[in-house]
């Protein structure tokens, strides 16, 4: 077995859809990885809600999924990064979202250096299908490991501590959040 850990920032979105006319957008992501049934096989990894960026939130908010490669191309798995607005007084409204396949990941890194990011803008899609906005994210893969990495996870203000919160296993994918 190969794996190899994906790491994400999700950094920012631009020009999204507003959702909420009574006040500002406050708004906040799902980043989980779903297999070509889009049954999600990992956790949902949520950002904090953006109170001051409208439809331009930013986050920079990081998450880290160890990746089986031979099962990641043989079942299709696919990253989704679902944009929501909040509201206090009902439930929260889909913006829109992100799909990008693993494998087209993973074709973009090919063989570069572990410390090189990748930065990806996608168009957000909305439920009607329209694509409204964008979405940048940073990325990179480790190197190739023959059992699944370790689930390292840096303390918020201490970039140099790691330590384990948890991790969730799944038939084809480990996840582990971590705060920068």
């Amino acid at each position: 077995m190969a794996y190899r850990t994906l790491k994400l920032q999700i950094q920012s979105a631009q020009a999204l859809r507003y959702t909420n006319y009574i006040r500002g957008m406050r708004t906040y992501a799902y980043v989980f990885i779903c297999d070509g049934n889009d049954k999600c096989i990992s956790h949902k990894a949520k950002t904090d809600k953006d109170r001051d960026g409208d439809t331009n939130p930013k986050w920079n908010f990081d998450v880290m999924f160890s990746i089986d490669i031979p099962k990641a191309e043989q079942h299709s798995l696919t990253l989704v990064v679902k944009l929501m607005s909040h509201h206090s007084a009902r439930p929260d409204t889909l913006i829109g979202e992100v799909r990008v396949p693993i494998t087209e990941l993973l074709e973009w890194f090919g063989d570069a250096a572990e410390d090189v990011h990748k930065v990806v803008n996608r168009y957000v899609v909305t439920s009607k299908g329209v694509e409204q906005g964008t979405l940048a994210f940073s990325y990179n893969f480790g190197n190739t490991l023959q059992h699944p990495p370790p689930d390292p996870t840096p303390v918020r203000g201490q970039p140099k501590v790691w330590k384990v919160l948890g991790s969730v296993s799944g038939p084809l994918i480990d996840a582990v959040m971590f705060l920068a």
